[in-house]
């Protein structure tokens, strides 16, 4: 596992420093959005006023990444199917999606798995996807990169797996819940995922449904505590910096 971590730190280190060399080319000219020191207000107005339309409502779209291998319409760049964990990454579907379509998201959801499925290979298909996006695109932004790491980041066969949400919850142990959040971040940060599509908060009332296993209790108010422990260790401690964003997913929809 450390090795794991040890090896996909790297890449991500020297991806983002390739990204901030490339940035920060310009020198004096470079537009205040770049600029690393001013402040984040100043740096997001310049940026959505540089934005066309397009660009913005592109930013408020998430595609799976299974559009990103579509192998079926390689001359035309559809990239209209899903694509298998086999497929590798197809430059027509990189250009199709993130450039044209100016896609700001994309998601691996809980079968999406790249070929080599260890730390290393989620960290260069990041990096792959990261780096054509930033290069490629006219404003260099980066996308958000969403991975559905519900009880652990359960994708890499390395990485660390912990009961299933409902077990979770049988111990009342908050103390738990958050560190096992703040390992899924670590790992999650060491591959390149920055956005997880947990924690659950849909309250267990019916047995029947097919995804009950992933809420932590009947209880709201345990069902709460939990959550927001998970939520501090997914996002560092808080949500004035998180290097992940952690969502409290589908209880209006659910519960």
């Amino acid at each position: 596992m450390s090795r794991m971590l040890t090896a996909a730190g790297g890449l991500i280190a020297l991806a983002l420093a390739t990204l901030f060399i490339t940035a920060a080319a310009p020198g004096a000219g470079t537009p205040t959005y770049l600029d690393p020191h001013a402040s984040i207000n100043s740096r997001v107005n310049d940026l959505l006023g540089r934005m066309t339309l397009e660009e913005k409502v592109g930013q408020m779209d998430q595609i799976v990444i299974g559009k990103l291998r579509d192998t079926s319409s390689p001359a035309n760049g559809d990239c209209n199917n899903a694509g298998g964990n086999n497929d590798p990454l197809q430059t027509t579907c990189l250009q199709r999606t993130l450039i044209d379509y100016k896609t700001g998201s994309i998601l691996s959801g809980g079968t999406d798995n790249p070929i080599d499925n260890t730390g290393h290979g989620w960290a260069e298909q990041y990096n792959t996807i990261q780096h054509y996006a930033v290069e490629h695109s006219r404003l260099h932004i980066p996308v958000i990169y969403g991975v559905d790491a519900v009880h652990g980041f359960g994708h890499p066969y390395q990485a660390t797996l912990f009961p299933q949400s409902l077990g979770m919850g049988a111990t009342w142990d908050t103390q738990l819940a958050e560190d096992a959040g703040a390992a899924t971040r670590q790992q999650l940060l060491a591959t390149g995922g920055n956005w997880d599509f947990a924690p659950v908060q849909d309250l267990a009332r019916d047995n029947r449904w097919g995804r009950y296993y992933e809420t932590w209790a009947e209880e709201p108010q345990l069902a709460a505590a939990l959550g927001a422990a998970n939520i501090r260790g997914i996002q560092g401690g808080g949500f004035d910096s998180p290097q992940v964003a952690a969502t409290v997913k589908h209880f209006a929809g659910y519960s």
